[in-house]
């Protein structure tokens, strides 16, 4: 695991945000990137503020290959960027208002959602795998853990950094905001900037935090090994685990589509367009989906009361199930 000092200090810069510096500005901009990990690596070592950002974007992507998925599980951690009167936000209260928030939004506030609660989910494995490899390795410290996890995650699963897309995205701002004590979106923005490029040493973002477990990789290769089985132990039951708040509405939808396609022809000649109105409502979801969509559905319990009682039924359970938590 040796390497070149100008070796390791390319492969720092190489997923900073700085790529499209001219070629005889790189390797200064590379040495201060480094620089800035060497600063942050003995803050983290001595701090429980590190948060393991790695470990939760990799496992996201792999669990859910959707950016704004592993943009939740990763967003988790935003009370680190906010001011210390905003509530925890890696935590079941906080991820169930998230939930509540997304509840009639779109695909990407759907998604935002699902990878915050998967968050929580990669905590607590990642609590008992702490319990584990300090039960084997007394003097390994959380960090030591933190450190090593993002080491493995870049080394193994490596996942894109660019989520520079959510700093124009008002919804999800809007639903991060809505359970903050500001309620002020534009707080939610600078947050998210920072938890993606703060190279603050007592408060690192993402950048940093990926470039302090690179240099921790070099400095302690020893360490980095004896807790790799414990990571892939840990990769494994995580992405395994994953579970979804909102209901399977487009599944609900087609197997709904399916039985009027079973019906009688004239049963299915009224139908059918209702079905087809509702299925195209939840698959492209235009302002006001939510309450539009909930209106065809109880037109096709209606109509369909009087020609198909199943389909009647059929149509209640989806009502039933988009009822918000």
């Amino acid at each position: 695991m040796s390497a070149s000092p100008r070796r390791w200090i390319y492969g720092l810069h190489a997923e900073s945000p700085s790529t499209r510096d001219i070629a005889h500005h790189r390797l200064a901009r590379a040495a201060a990137v480094a620089a800035v990990a060497i600063i942050v690596l003995p803050i983290l070592a001595g701090s429980s503020f590190a948060a393991n950002f790695g470990a939760h974007a990799g496992l996201a992507e792999d669990t859910v290959p959707d950016r704004y998925f592993v943009a939740g599980a990763l967003f988790a951690e935003l009370d680190h960027f906010l001011p210390p009167t905003e509530p925890q936000t890696d935590s079941e209260a906080f991820a169930s208002g998230v939930v509540e928030r997304a509840w009639d939004g779109s695909h990407h506030a759907w998604a935002l959602a699902r990878g915050w609660l998967e968050h929580l989910d990669q905590d607590a494995r990642f609590g008992a795998a702490v319990v584990a490899i300090q039960a084997a390795y007394p003097s390994y410290t959380v960090t030591d853990v933190r450190l090593s996890f993002d080491y493995w995650t870049l080394t193994k699963h490596p996942f894109s950094t660019a989520f520079d897309f959510l700093l124009g995205d008002s919804e999800v701002q809007r639903i991060v905001a809505g359970g903050l004590v500001t309620r002020n979106p534009a707080v939610v923005r600078d947050a998210i900037y920072d938890l993606l490029y703060s190279t603050d040493p007592n408060a690192p973002g993402l950048f940093a935090q990926l470039n302090a477990a690179r240099l921790y990789g070099i400095l302690y290769p020893q360490v980095v090994r004896s807790v790799e089985p414990y990571f892939d132990a840990f990769y494994a039951g995580a992405v395994a685990g994953y579970r979804d708040p909102f209901p399977p509405l487009d599944q609900m939808l087609a197997q709904l589509h399916r039985l009027v396609r079973s019906l009688p022809l004239l049963k299915r000649a009224v139908l059918e367009p209702l079905v087809a109105e509702a299925e195209g409502l939840a698959r492209d979801r235009p302002l006001g989906w939510f309450v539009a969509e909930e209106a065809a559905l109880q037109r096709i319990i209606g109509v369909s009361m009087g020609l198909a009682p199943i389909v009647t039924h059929a149509a209640r359970q989806i009502v039933d199930a988009l009822a918000p938590p």
